[in-house]
């Protein structure tokens, strides 16, 4: 499957799945249908850490040291859905129980848990409604995804 090496933006009140990817691998990001027709997001992939910083709440073990994404609400203020997708291919992921989703709050990582995951160590997706920028966490294992939204 093909995808953007580099930023997508997207404009308009319908759901839609981002074709995005790094180093030869597809990640995409799907939202939810934004309320608003003239709303707009941009999103990336990086297959790199990421680098707000290593605070978090003490019920957060691990954040992912190995690749992000980044979601940008350009125009509008609606609150979406969000689903992230994930691949063994460049970033191991030893255990799917435990992973969630931290918020960065501009000075540490807060635990929001996740609305749902599907899938094992080899791919899968997790879904969260994210206030602020957003990581995929572990509370006990390594872990592959991190997502901004701001």
């Amino acid at each position: 499957m093909s995808y953007v090496d580099g930023a997508v933006k997207k404009i308009g009140n319908t759901a839609f799945v981002f074709p995005v990817g790094d180093e030869g691998v597809l990640s995409p990001i799907e939202i939810s249908a934004p309320s608003q027709v003239t709303d707009a997001f941009i999103a990336r992939k990086y297959l790199n850490p990421q680098t707000y910083g290593d605070s978090k709440d003490s019920t957060i073990h691990l954040l992912s040291t190995c690749t992000y994404w980044t979601l940008t609400r350009t125009t509008g203020t609606s609150k979406v859905y969000v689903k992230l997708f994930w691949d063994s291919l460049r970033c191991t992921l030893y255990d799917t129980s435990g992973l969630g989703v931290a918020a960065w709050n501009g000075t540490k990582w807060d635990d929001l848990g996740s609305d749902g995951m599907n899938g094992n160590v080899l791919s899968g997706e997790i879904t969260v409604t994210p206030p602020r920028i957003v990581i995929l966490h572990s509370l006990w294992h390594t872990v592959l995804l991190v997502l901004q939204l701001v």
